[in-house]
């Protein structure tokens, strides 16, 4: 919330953290059964995107002190350049799809040779829509989401929701050509996920 209200100053910001407290997110495990599977993991992976993302924003396009604005080369013009607000707005809610779909559950395991009820996550999903397009579409119930947050948010699982119908190939591709934004955000995604996710 904090880092929320420091850095991303758009129109619905507050309607949007409204929304997050009558949900689970701040609760809600990042996956069921996999890195960071447990009470606050979501928002723990949030931030640890949000971590990442900065530190490779800095190391690749370096950053303008002043207004907080990074630069894709060497000349700083409006269709190269990204802010701390463009990061934040994309890493702490790449995953906001995931709130209010897990539940807890029992099943059973075999431990020490007795089978024991253990409790687990399970994926309920009432509202189905895609991952980085569910993301897309609560955030635009808020606020305004400009084109490369959009397509960073959709596209931040390369295009692995999309292995069989063909988009593949052709739509994460052209977007990551296009958008430092959004291969900042996968990157951050995938190091915040294989590298920072040590369940807490």
């Amino acid at each position: 919330i904090g880092l929320v209200r420091k850095y991303i100053k758009r129109d619905g910001v507050e309607n949007l953290l409204r929304w997050l407290d009558k949900t689970d997110f701040y609760v809600a495990p990042a996956t069921a059964g996999y890195r960071l599977s447990v009470e606050g993991g979501l928002v723990q992976h949030s931030l640890n995107t949000f971590y990442r993302m900065v530190e490779l924003a800095n190391m690749y396009y370096g950053k303008e002190p002043a207004d907080d604005n990074f630069y894709n080369g060497d000349t700083p013009d409006a269709e190269s350049a990204f802010t701390m607000e463009n990061i934040a707005l994309v890493a702490l809610f790449h995953a906001i799809y995931k709130a209010d779909v897990y539940v807890k559950d029992y099943r059973n395991m075999k431990i020490d040779g007795k089978w024991e009820q253990v409790e687990y996550y399970r994926w309920d999903e009432a509202f189905v829509y895609g991952r980085g397009a569910k993301s897309v579409y609560i955030l635009q119930q808020f606020m305004r989401l400009y084109t490369d947050e959009a397509q960073a948010i959709r596209f931040h699982t390369a295009g692995r929701e999309d292995v069989n119908t063909g988009m593949f190939d052709t739509l994460f591709y052209r977007v990551y050509e296009e958008s430092p934004i959004a291969v900042l955000l996968f990157l951050a995604e995938q190091m915040a996920y294989w590298l920072d996710s040590a369940d807490v």
